[in-house]
This record gives C-alpha cells, sequence and structure tokens, in this order.
C-alpha cells in the first residue's frame, strides 16, 4: 500500500507513546514482524509493547518512512504533552487531520518549526538527520564534539544546522550510522529506523501516579502527575515530561548519573537529598518553574532553556546559566537562597532577595542587539529586594542594564568598562549612580504622588542628597496620559529650587504641588536641571483616582439631555467631594467643552472631534486602568439603552465585580419605545423575554471569563449595527440589580398587543419613569448661576426669538428631521405658514445629527422661506422648557409630549392621521401628507397636474379634512357627509 493514501486515514497507525514498560500491556502480533535475529526486532517489539508503534490491518510496516506529523505524534505522547499552540496561521493543516492536535503540541514542545513560508509538512517525510535535531532539542542537547562524525565518509553532506546535533546523539550512543561507514543524513527515516532511535534514547516511560523505587538503567521519562521517586539510581538522565503539567513531584533520595530535565512541572518540586550532573529548565508552557534546592545541597547547576515563563529558585546553586537560544527570562531569588553566580543576557530579569555573589550581564540573545521577543534597545534588568545581598555585578561592554533597588541601594560593586547606559531606581525615581565605579548609598530622591483620593492636584518631594546633582537649580515634572504610545493629556511645569542651595536639600524636604488636571495613569518624568542640563530624571507612574466615578459614554439627544440635566446633581459625594465625571457624546460640536461644569471631564485618552466609536475603544482602556489603580472603586455608568452592550466590554470584560458599578441605560426617545414595542409584538412576549434574558447572561457569564465581548453571540440582533444588543434593553435591566432603564413615560409609549406582558414590565422596579420637565424645574431650583452654566455647555441663547419678541409675535418652530429625510419640507412649511398666517414668526430646528450649518442647501431653502434658523445642536425639549409659550409643528418626534398645553401641539408632517401614534392623535392639530390625484379616497378632490396634500384635522368641528394645492397655494375644507365631501371654505 503506498505510503501517502495511508496519511489520508485518519485512523491510520498513530505512532504514540502512551504507556511505560513498568505497565506495558500485551504486545499484539503483526505478519510483517521480523525475525528475532534481525536488528531492529528489538527495538521494535519494544515500541510496540510501549504502544510506541501500531499496526495498520494486521500489518506493522516497519520500512515505511516516517512523516513529520507521525513523529510527532510519538513525541507528545512520550512527554505527555497536552498544552496546545495555535497553529491556524500554518496553511498545510486543517482542525480536520488526525494529526492537528499532536502538532499542534509538537510545536508547542519547541520540538517542531515551521518552514519559514507558513507551512509545517505534516506529511512530508522526515530525514535523518531532522530527526536527529528533533530529538536532540527534547533532550535538550545543543552541541556535542564534531570530531566523533570523522568517522563516517558522507559526514560532508550533514547540513550546517544539524551538525551539532548530530555529534550529540552520536557521542551518547543514541544514533547509529550504517556498517559502510555512512550515516546517510539526507535520506528519510524509516519506521524501524525511528524505532531503534527511541529504543536507544529512552529505557523507561512512567505513566501511572505511584512510589518509584527501581529503574532500569537509561534515560526515564516521567509523564504524569502523583509520581514519587524514593531512594533509588537513575543511570542517565531523568526527563520530567510535559504530562507532569503544572503540578509537583518528589525526588527523595534519587542519584541521577546524567541530567534532570524539567519540561513539566510548577510547584511542589521537592528535591531532597538528590543529585545529578545538572539540572535542565526546558519547560514548555505556562507557569513559571518553582524549584526548591534546600535540601539537595551537591546539586547545584542549572541551565535554562526554551520558553520557560520564569524560575522561582530556593536553596544554593553554584550557577545559573540561561541558554542562547532561549527567550527573555525571569528569574526570581528567595530570601533564603545562597547562589554563587547568575548570568544575564539583554532583556533577561533577575529579582533577587537572597545572597548572589556575582551577576554577569552578558551579551544579546542570539548574539544580535535585536532579535525575537527583544525591544529595540534590549535591556537587563536586575530588581533588588530589600533582603538582597549581591555583591558584585560585571557589565559586558556596550550593554543596557536597568537595577531597581527596594529602598536604599546596596553597596554593590560595579565592574563595567565601555558600557552604554547603567540606571539604577529606587522606588521613588532614578538616580546617577556610578562614582568611582561604586554605588552611593544615600539617594537623591524626586517622588511625586496624588496628595488627596478624588482630587486632581499632587505633591512633589525632594528629599536626599548625592553629589553627583548638588548643582541642580531646576525641576521639570513633565505628566503624559497615553494612549497606547498615543500621548492624549500633557501637563507640565517647571519649579525654581531657590533656597539656600540644593545641598541643604539633605536635611529638609523639600515640596512643592501641581494641578494634573484630570483623572488617570500618568507617566510622569521628573528633571533636575542645571540650567538646560538634565542632571538626573526619573520615569515613574502616577495615578490620579477617585473612590467613585461617573461614567457616560452618550449618544444621540435626549439620552445626553437627561444625562446633562443630573450633572449638578452627581459630581459630587454626600461628603462633597469631587466625585470625577467622564464622558464622551457623539454629536461633539453641539456643546462648549471649554465650559464644562466642575468635576466634568471629557474622555482623557481622546480628543473631542474623534469619531464616536473610537472613544468608545478608548474608554474601555481608560476604564481599566481607573480600575487597576483603585481596585475598590465604585462606578457609575450611564449609557443609551440601543448600546447596553459598553456594559459588557467596558465594565465586565475589565473584571469590574458586579458590587462594584450601577448602569443606567437613558431612552432614546421614540426609538426606544419602537424597539421595544417591535421586539415584544408577538405572540408569546413572555417566551421571547426568558430566551433574551438566558442569552444576556450567558453573554455577560462568558465575557466575565474571557475578558471579550463576542458580538456573534447576541441572538437577536442586526450583525451589520453597531447597536448589537439594542433590542435587550428591557431584559438586561430587569435581571440585573444593578441596571435601571430610564424612560419619560411609559403610558401610551410602551404599547404591545399582550396587555399581560406590559402591565408586567410597567411594573417593574427596573424602569424609571422621570419626567424631562421634571429635571428641568429641578435645575432651574438651583439657581440663576446653575441654568447659565447649563446653557453655556448647549451654546443656549436667550435671543434667539429676539425677532418675534420685537415684533409682539408668537414663535412657531418647524422641527426638522435628518436633513436627507426631510421630505416634502418646502410644500409643509409653506401650508404651516399660510394656515396660522402672520401672527407668527416661523423658526426652523433641525436633527442634531445633520446641523443646518453644514448643508448650505438647506440654509438657502431657509432663506427662500423666509424662516429663520435655530441652533440645531440644541435639544428641541430645553427651547421649550426655556420658553414654554413656542409653538411646534414638524416631522414625528417625542418633543410634543413636552408642550404646556395641547394649544401648542401644531401640525404633523409626512403622516396620516390613521398611521400616527396614539399620543400624537390626542396632541396635534393636524396631519399633513401627499396625497396623489389616483388615491381612491382623495385623489379626486386634486386637480390634474397639481401637487397636492392632504390634512386631516383633530378637532372636526368646522371640518373634516382639507386639500393643501401646493402648486396654486390654495387650501380646500371639506365636511364629510354620508360618504361625501361638501367643500365648506376655500
Amino acid at each position: 500500500m503506498k505510503k501517502h493514501l495511508l496519511a489520508l486515514l485518519t485512523m491510520i497507525f498513530a505512532l504514540c507513546l502512551i504507556s511505560t514498560s513498568v505497565f506495558a500491556a500485551e504486545a499484539p502480533v503483526f505478519s510483517d514482524m521480523p525475525e528475532k535475529d534481525y536488528w531492529s526486532y528489538n527495538a521494535l517489539t519494544n515500541a510496540v509493547d510501549n504502544d510506541l508503534l501500531k499496526g495498520y490491518e494486521g500489518k506493522l510496516l516497519p520500512k515505511d518512512s516516517l512523516t513529520r506529523a507521525e513523529m510527532a505524534s510519538i513525541l507528545v505522547r512520550a512527554y505527555g504533552g497536552t498544552e496546545e499552540a495555535d497553529i491556524s496561521a500554518y496553511t498545510d493543516v486543517s482542525p480536520k487531520d488526525w494529526f492537528y492536535k499532536d502538532m499542534g503540541i509538537a510545536v508547542q514542545m519547541k520540538l517542531f518549526m515551521g518552514n519559514g513560508n507558513g507551512t509545517l509538512s505534516p506529511n512530508a517525510y522526515i530525514t535523518r538527520q531532522e530527526a536527529a535535531c528533533v530529538i536532540a532539542r527534547a533532550l535538550s542537547l545543543t552541541n556535542g564534539d564534531t570530531k566523533i562524525l570523522d568517522k563516517y565518509k558522507d559526514k560532508e553532506k550533514i547540513a550546517s544546522w544539524a551538525v551539532g546535533y548530530f555529534a550529540s546523539l552520536v557521542n551518547a550512543s543514541y544514533f547509529n550510522g550504517y556498517d559502510d561507514d555512512t550515516i546517510r543524513p539526507n535520506n528519510c527515516i524509516s519506521r524501524e529506523e525511528f524505532a531503534k532511535l527511541m529504543d536507544n534514547t529512552y529505557k523507561q516511560y512512567i505513566n501511572k501516579g505511584a512510589t518509584i523505587s527501581s529503574v532500569v538503567k537509561g534515560n526515564i521519562v516521567v509523564k504524569t502527575k502523583d509520581v514519587t521517586m524514593k531512594n533509588l539510581k537513575v543511570n542517565g538522565d531523568l526527563i520530567i515530561g510535559e504530562g507532569l503539567g503544572n503540578n509537583g513531584i518528589t525526588l527523595d533520595g534519587v542519584d541521577v548519573t546524567g541530567r534532570i530535565i524539567f519540561r513539566g512541572g510548577n510547584e511542589n518540586i521537592v528535591l531532597n537529598k538528590t543529585t545529578a550532573k545538572s539540572m535542565i529548565a526546558a519547560k514548555t508552557f505556562k507557569e513559571p518553574l518553582k524549584l526548591d534546592n534546600s535540601n539537595s545541597p551537591n546539586l547545584k547547576n542549572l541551565t535554562i532553556f526554551n520558553d520557560v515563563d520564569g524560575v522561582y529558585l530556593t536553596g544554593t546553586f553554584d550557577e545559573i546559566n540561561i541558554a542562547e537560544t532561549a527567550n527573555p527570562i525571569k528569574i526570581n531569588v528567595s530570601k533564603n537562597s545562597v547562589i554563587d553566580k547568575i548570568t544575564l543576557r539583554a532583556n533577561d530579569q533577575a529579582t533577587i532577595g537572597g545572597t548572589v555573589n556575582k551577576i554577569y550581564v552578558r551579551g544579546a540573545i542570539g548574539n544580535s542587539a535585536v532579535g525575537a521577543g527583544l525591544s529595540a534597545t534590549p535591556k537587563a534588568l536586575i530588581n533588588l529586594e530589600s533582603t538582597a545581598n549581591v555583591k558584585e555585578i560585571i557589565v559586558a561592554d556596550n550593554e543596557y542594564l536597568d537595577i531597581i533597588a527596594a529602598s536604599k541601594l546596596m553597596d554593590v560593586n560595579i565592574k563595567a568598562t565601555n558600557f552604554e547606559k547603567i540606571s539604577v531606581k529606587t522606588t521613588t525615581g532614578e538616580v546617577i549612580p556610578l562614582l568611582n565605579g561604586r554605588f552611593i548609598d544615600s539617594v537623591y530622591d524626586v517622588k511625586v504622588e496624588q496628595t488627596k483620593q478624588n482630587y486632581t492636584n499632587t505633591t512633589i518631594k525632594i528629599s536626599g542628597y548625592n553629589e553627583a546633582v548638588v548643582d541642580a537649580n531646576k525641576l521639570l515634572v513633565t505628566a503624559k496620559m497615553y494612549y497606547g504610545t498615543e500621548v492624549t493629556q500633557e501637563v507640565s511645569k517647571t519649579f525654581d529650587l531657590k533656597r539656600s542651595g540644593v545641598a541643604d536639600l539633605d536635611k529638609s524636604v523639600w515640596t512643592a504641588s501641581m494641578d494634573f488636571l484630570n483623572f488617570g495613569k500618568y507617566e510622569v518624568t521628573t528633571q533636575l536641571l542645571n540650567g538646560d542640563k538634565v542632571l538626573k530624571s526619573t520615569v515613574s507612574t502616577v495615578g490620579i483616582v477617585a473612590d467613585k466615578y461617573n461614567l457616560a459614554p452618550l449618544n444621540a439627544t435626549l439620552p445626553v439631555t437627561y444625562f446633562t440635566l443630573s450633572l449638578w446633581d452627581i459630581t459630587k459625594s454626600e461628603t462633597g467631594a469631587p466625585v470625577p465625571t467622564i464622558m464622551f457624546l457623539e454629536r461633539t460640536n453641539a456643546y462648549d467643552w471649554d465650559k464644562l461644569p466642575e468635576n466634568v471631564y471629557h474622555l482623557p485618552t481622546a480628543k473631542v472631534e474623534q469619531g464616536f466609536h473610537d472613544k468608545a475603544a478608548r474608554m474601555v482602556s481608560y476604564v481599566k486602568d481607573l480600575y487597576e489603580m483603585n481596585p475598590d472603586a465604585f462606578f457609575n455608568f450611564y449609557c443609551v439603552d440601543n448600546y447596553p452592550h459598553y456594559i459588557l466590554t467596558m465594565l465586565v470584560a475589565n473584571g469590574i465585580p458586579e458590587n462594584q458599578y450601577h448602569a443606567t441605560l437613558l431612552t432614546d426617545g421614540c426609538g426606544s419605545y419602537l424597539i421595544f414595542n417591535d421586539t415584544y409584538n408577538c405572540e408569546n412576549p413572555q417566551e421571547k423575554y426568558d430566551d433574551m434574558a438566558a442569552n444576556w447572561k450567558s453573554i455577560k457569564a462568558n465575557v466575565r471569563k474571557t475578558g471579550t465581548f463576542d458580538a456573534s453571540s447576541v441572538k437577536y440582533t442586526n450583525p451589520n449595527a453597531p447597536e448589537v444588543m439594542e433590542r435587550y434593553a428591557y431584559a438586561i435591566a430587569n435581571e440585573s440589580n444593578n441596571v435601571d432603564w430610564l424612560l419619560p413615560r411609559t403610558s401610551g409609549t410602551l404599547n404591545i398587543p399582550n396587555a399581560e406582558f406590559l402591565t408586567k414590565v410597567k411594573a417593574s422596579p427596573c424602569i424609571k419613569v422621570v419626567g424631562l420637565n421634571n429635571l428641568l424645574t429641578s435645575l432651574s431650583a438651583k439657581g440663576e448661576a446653575t441654568t447659565k452654566e447649563f446653557k453655556a455647555l448647549y451654546h443656549f441663547s436667550d435671543t434667539m426669538f429676539s425677532k418675534a419678541a420685537e415684533q409682539n409675535k408668537k414663535v412657531m418652530m418647524i422641527l426638522g428631521t435628518k436633513v436627507n429625510g426631510e421630505a416634502n419640507f418646502e410644500e409643509y412649511a409653506k401650508f404651516t405658514m399660510d394656515y396660522y398666517g402672520d401672527d407668527y414668526i416661523y423658526y426652523y430646528k433641525g436633527h442634531p445629527g445633520t446641523p443646518t450649518g453644514l448643508y448650505p442647501e438647506k440654509q438657502a431653502q431657509l432663506d427662500k422661506l423666509g424662516i429663520t434658523d435655530v441652533e440645531s445642536s440644541i435639544a428641541a425639549e430645553l427651547i421649550l422648557f426655556f420658553y414654554p409659550d413656542i409653538y411646534l409643528c414638524g416631522y414625528q418626534t417625542s418633543v410634543y409630549i413636552n408642550v404646556q398645553s395641547t394649544e401648542m401641539a401644531c401640525g404633523l408632517f409626512q403622516t396620516t392621521k390613521a398611521n400616527a401614534d396614539k399620543t400624537y392623535k390626542d396632541l396635534m392639530d393636524f396631519f399633513i401628507s401627499p396625497v396623489a390625484s389616483d388615491n381612491a379616497t382623495y385623489g379626486k378632490l386634486c386637480p390634474d397636474g397639481k401637487t397636492c396634500f392632504l390634512i386631516e384635522f383633530a378637532d372636526t368641528t368646522k371640518y373634516d379634512i382639507g386639500i393643501w394645492n401646493s402648486t396654486d397655494s390654495v387650501i380646500s375644507y371639506y365636511k364629510i357627509t354620508d360618504g361625501n365631501f361638501v367643500p365648506v371654505k376655500k
């Protein structure tokens, strides 16, 4: 059977290693097993006994070549690997492939790597030199003595990248050549050859938790947890495989003649009276490796390989060395440990709590200044805790090094020549570190911190003395807030250090104050200067935080009106402390951002003019910073009810607990009612509600777990709209103890056929009915100064209707909609002006989303009609409150429900009386809509060739309807008698 056909079968012999020689199962019989005296018989038998090889249709196929996927499967199971790398970017593997999981684990184990062209070549046959490289990497063997390869006639055929690996395996007698003194590096390795290689390399696999007191001679692999090895000798390497996971293992009185290789393991690694040639940390998955060597003083050397996510050390070690091939490593030395020597490289980090005699800082990874995982300017970092005792730090030429000390710098000897930069920091700032090759004990500290929580002022302190900066005469403080790498806020101030001389600063503390103007995380740079010369520069993070915040990402008009009317009630606590109120609004030009009330701020990580959705992403990051800097803070959250998913992205995803936030969903007026009515206008609204509530809870739980909101998990949505959860407002509020839904009214607005469900909704405690006029009345009661502040925020003019006042006429304000949606505006306006006559001055208030100033054609239309434009950005409800005697007509909007008297609500455009909402039927004077000459009911009333409109009146005492012939500017009025239209007036 051809090999490439076998690769297509998902149940093809899976070359796997599942058990150990200690716990072997009865081996199957294969028809093509060689004779007992054949060179591969024992290796094949051991491979089968240990489930290393499995056959296919009764055959073992020993002479078939091995594919990369099959070899990956062997080694994954040999070590018990379970953690997968993401290999979805590779173009030649699919989750449907039988080998997909094993390939992912092998990549995570650093045994297999891509080809550099986005492929893994799983079905390609693997060569002998490729197999040698994989096995050598698995054993953390790098460069063997290449002289041993001289005995092979074809050694020159070995690729340069494989020579060291080949030599290490041949030196260890794991890999053999042929009888004709060749090693054939480019030949494909067969199944029996690979079985022989595995048999030479690994002698026992332990895959069940137990106490092991005897082992066979050779390398041992532990691939499971709950293993104790006690009072035994391992003649070879002891390999702690990935199957141990993040669990521990006890080695009690174990004498290892080779190395102990940790590819798995985390806590509870007990090394009691254990010896080995050396230890290797080659862990390939997350979580640090924790080694307690306190009771094994003879186990002294540790080499770190691969992707170890930190090594925590306790005990005595001679030398800690990091392999050239490893990524940046973090080393943590406990306060009770004693280590003679640690070697670091660029971007490695060492946190020292115990005694280290020497720390060497040498070249960058791969002898390159910049490599994978490295910054553009590689720096080693040494963090000296208060218990640390480091005697000497030796720095190679042209290297960078940062040192952080927990308190005062210790007297550490520095040996460094031709270095680029060595900086030393205490917890309060950076100092110039070197005087005559030694650190100075006393530190000249500059410290910046928030003076008092809930306030933006900071206190700057300078203390200590250092002769290197004795000439400082100025201090420059610069505070920057970032979004990513973008600076979004910056404040700076220069202080004059005039006293009797800076030298006096060692006797007392110099203090000053500086206002950072906003709340959030700042990167603060302090520079001690002598003129323009920087003597010392310190960078630190300073948080300007509060006990409580108001957060308001708001769009539309009515929700913003509700929120801004509450600003004078929510921006101070009961004790009078500020409550920072951070907001961003959709129609930025509608507001004067230079006249925000006290304690109110625009989102500091965004510019006012930036797009609404861009700001939303920035607020997510901003809230994360606020919570991280003060995990006890409480957040009052306000958003429009068609964006309730902001609760998930801005609060839940950032890990803020349920009891530390309260959300208010603000109505969008008619839009909110229409969405609710459309959502629950169904046969069984309770069933739909229950499904939406369950969907909400599931989504929230997943966001809490993953930190990510997946919009595709929303069941009732328009996936192409940003308002992805607009239908969920009621379900979210009703299912949450900390969410309210604010509406101006529920009667006549929430309107669905199912009366029982509707009654339940209206009675729900989550719905807070708040009349806009009530809020405006409350605002006015606070006094003229507060009212002026509010009007200033909205560019509100007290002279907008001065023309009508001067002529002693009434005001008729025509309410527009978005400019491109104002069908028949000119005809409607003409009718209104003809109908009401010269007793009024006519004004136009456009939609805030399409301000008239941006549409010259609209302005020209108003000029032609003699209509005065009113600032579009101002909510009509506000105008109506401050001018309660004005009259309204125009397109459909919830504004009309706020009139003081039904007489003030005049005409409704582009709507028939039958199609108008019940609320409007009780309010409006007339309804006007187009009527064509072919209309079955009213068409005969429209003269041929004329443009006509139907006018329907609420008060039918005088007449029932009218026809507006806009072509001739003629209005004809009719009574309807016995189904006939009787002319009344023209």
